[in-house]
């Protein structure tokens, strides 16, 4: 099954699902979506829970873990399409989301999902030209 009609099979059968359900199944779907360079297609799988791009995603009936990845990945979208369409401010908020994100994975105890979404931080701080910037965070955050 191609992509997109992985995204209308999930618009078919998203009201069988519960809002955890969709919201894993939106994530990996817009993660795949990224992954193929489809940014708006991937956007479009996270409208349920990112319905405006310069608003925060919708996440508060969701549990923790669920949270971060939904953050996770608006920010990863975030940063595509600001860098795609040059948009003023895409970066700040996806290095915003991204790190909430972190925040919630360190907590949880998840290292892999926090090293994932270390890693789309630093492309956002690549994007910007801060790399630098991430390095000395990092570091700062290891020797803590």
């Amino acid at each position: 099954m191609n992509l997109t009609s992985q995204l209308t099979a999930l618009r078919n059968q998203s009201s069988d699902l519960t809002l955890a359900e969709r919201a894993e199944v939106c994530c990996r779907l817009a993660k795949q979506l990224e992954k193929a360079g489809e940014y708006e297609a991937a956007r479009e799988a996270m409208s349920e829970f990112w319905p405006e791009r310069d608003r925060l995603p919708k996440i508060d009936d969701l549990d923790e873990p669920m949270r971060a990845e939904i953050l996770l990945r608006v920010g990863a979208l975030a940063g595509w399409l600001g860098s795609a369409n040059q948009t003023t401010g895409s970066q700040e908020m996806a290095k915003n989301l991204i790190t909430k994100s972190i925040e919630i994975f360190e907590g949880l105890g998840q290292s892999e999902k926090h090293a994932e979404a270390r890693a789309d931080l630093a492309l956002c701080y690549w994007r910007e030209g801060g790399l630098m910037k991430l390095a000395y965070i990092s570091i700062a955050h290891w020797n803590s």
